[in-house]
């Protein structure tokens, strides 16, 4: 149970775009410690209503088509990602249109990447940009010294207090 804890989350990949946004609403604090910047991709997560759900429950083969054309689609998407650079200058629009969201020009800074969209995984997160800007929400991007039994201490000296650690 995380209600109220101060949590530490290592790391800023595609658990972290996770992670963050899931506790953000519960915990006291939480300290997500970067290493390098991620370029995030949102991705909208709809609703799927109760008439779908039935209509899935109904036919079956109607999800597993769905499912296939999904796989179909991601695989087209990646390799066209790599070989073309219409596609790459669009993924990086996607994700810089993203990171405007982010209203501090610091925060915003911290979390641009400083290498192309797609040299790294992509991190698709629609929530992340809006928990990463909680008051309760803190970047750290000094180097982690050590992790101590009351936190996690940085480069810089400074012991960020924690009861929970996720690595």
């Amino acid at each position: 149970d995380l209600r109220g804890k101060r949590v530490g989350v290592i790391g800023t990949g595609s658990t972290a775009s996770q992670v963050v946004p899931g506790i953000v609403d519960k915990v006291a604090e939480v300290h997500l410690f970067q290493r390098t910047p991620q370029w995030v991709m949102p991705t909208p997560d709809r609703k799927v209503s109760q008439a779908e759900r039935a209509r899935r429950h109904r036919f079956p083969w109607l999800l597993r088509l769905q499912h296939r054309l999904g796989l179909f689609l991601m695989e087209i998407f990646s390799r066209g990602v790599l070989g073309n650079r219409l596609l790459l200058r669009y993924l990086e629009a996607g994700c810089r249109a993203n990171l405007r969201a982010i209203r501090d020009p610091e925060l915003r800074r911290k979390l641009t990447p400083d290498y192309p969209a797609a040299c790294k995984r992509l991190v698709i997160s629609e929530d992340f940009a809006a928990a990463i800007q909680r008051d309760n929400a803190h970047l750290v991007t000094e180097r982690i010294e050590r992790i101590e039994p009351g936190g996690v201490r940085t480069g810089d000296g400074h012991l960020h207090e924690l009861d929970v650690l996720v690595l």
